[in-house]
């Protein structure tokens, strides 16, 4: 069996489900199914065994139980007559989940499986979208004239505690995330870090002097027994490599952020 499509344009906000609730699978299987047909598709114990191996499981009764809670869900129909799988459009899974954006992700499809590492890039690169468009607002209440794109910063700040309250997950699986998405090239990360001019000796007394959330940040690097640098960990800053465009009437438009 070979791909009919090699990208789709996803819906963000199936990304944010899919993190949220922990369907990164479910939705995998779908894409999958979606790719391998137009619409429409027959599905026997060998096409199972070819979708498990496109999305890199090992059991075909893995395929077997998510493409039934498909059925379940109505994004995959099935017809006794004929045979056929029929597969649901995207509209038709945003309506049902009450998806009112039109943001879209461009997802390649030979990036299969490592799909929920793709879903974290396509959240950290709303994120980033959003804080651009509050860029805009505020330059223009402001009545400054605002920059060309070539002169936006292209690394934004996101925070693991804002990620966590967002995916409503902990703060160390929003770490993790991250990192997920950055091995898998989706985003790129940088660690930001502030020099303090105090030697190691004198840091209880700086973590005194400062309120426990900011203490909590503050780092050693020995280097030697006599040579250390002492620094706080400011919140990382992040470039998302995974292309964001409007939807307009099922078509993308040519506004990409």
């Amino acid at each position: 069996m070979q791909y009919q499509y090699t990208y789709f344009s996803i819906p963000v906000e199936l990304a944010y489900w899919a993190i949220t609730n922990k369907k990164s699978r479910l939705v995998q299987v779908y894409l999958c199914l979606k790719a391998l047909c137009d619409g429409k598709l027959k599905i026997n114990s060998e096409t199972q065994k070819c979708i498990a191996n496109f999305i890199g499981v090992k059991s075909r009764q893995t395929i077997s139980n998510h493409l039934n809670q498909l059925l379940e869900l109505n994004w995959v129909g099935y017809n006794n007559k004929s045979g056929y799988y029929f597969i649901r459009s995207f509209g038709f899974v945003m309506n049902q989940l009450g998806f009112k954006r039109q943001t879209l992700a461009k997802f390649e499809i030979d990036d299969i499986k490592i799909i929920k590492a793709f879903f974290i890039g396509a959240i950290i690169s709303d994120l980033i979208k959003k804080q651009k468009r509050q860029i805009v607002r505020t330059e223009r209440l402001k009545g400054r004239f605002y920059q060309s794109r070539k002169n936006v910063a292209s690394f934004y700040p996101i925070a693991n505690i804002a990620l966590a309250k967002i995916l409503n997950i902990s703060i160390y699986s929003a770490f993790k995330y991250k990192q997920l998405a950055k091995d898998c090239n989706f985003i790129e990360i940088k660690n930001n870090r502030r020099l303090l001019k105090i030697n190691k000796n004198e840091l209880w007394i700086y973590r005194k002097s400062i309120d426990e959330k900011e203490s909590s940040k503050t780092r050693i690097i020995n280097i030697s027994d006599n040579q250390h640098i002492v620094y706080t960990q400011e919140i990382d800053t992040v470039k998302s490599n995974v292309i964001l465009a409007i939807g307009k009437k099922n078509k993308s438009s040519i506004r990409v952020y």
